[in-house]
């Protein structure tokens, strides 16, 4: 069964005719949302167990490659649905990239003693400010239906 195309799709992409451009928008939200919600999960629980809150612990169960998978995967498809937000995008591909490096170094990191009371400022506002540039192409992909 053909789906028909969405009117806020833009008309020349195959992904297009099958995708609106606020569900890729969505789902890239969630996702940075799933993200941060899993980091201060782990930090929570670590420190609720009584466990050194260590960046190894704070990052556990969380795959890298999965991570950056799955953000590139939305990325393209934002790419066919909004090509006008191309900028934007390349920031967000450039801030998964960081993302990655800052989950498989913290993944490495058993030694080093995170503050809780400094979680946000200390340990995760790196994270937080990648997630943001993700989060900020998703909102161009999604301005661009109402344009």
């Amino acid at each position: 069964m053909q789906l028909a195309a969405t009117p806020n799709a833009a008309p020349h992409s195959n992904l297009a005719t099958l995708i609106p451009r606020s569900d890729v928008a969505a789902k890239l939200n969630l996702s940075v949302q799933d993200l941060f919600n899993m980091l201060h999960v782990n930090a929570r629980d670590a420190y609720d167990a009584g466990l050194p809150l260590t960046p190894a612990t704070i990052v556990r169960g969380i795959n890298p490659t999965m991570v950056s998978g799955n953000f590139m995967v939305l990325i393209q498809a934002a790419r066919s649905v909004a090509p006008e937000a191309e900028q934007h995008l390349a920031a967000a591909e450039h801030a998964v990239a960081g993302l990655t490096q800052l989950l498989l170094s913290a993944a490495e990191d058993h030694t080093s003693i995170v503050d809780p009371t400094q979680l946000s400022t200390q340990f995760l506002r790196p994270f937080n400010e990648q997630l943001a540039l993700v989060s900020r192409a998703a909102t161009h992909v999604a301005a661009g239906a109402f344009v």
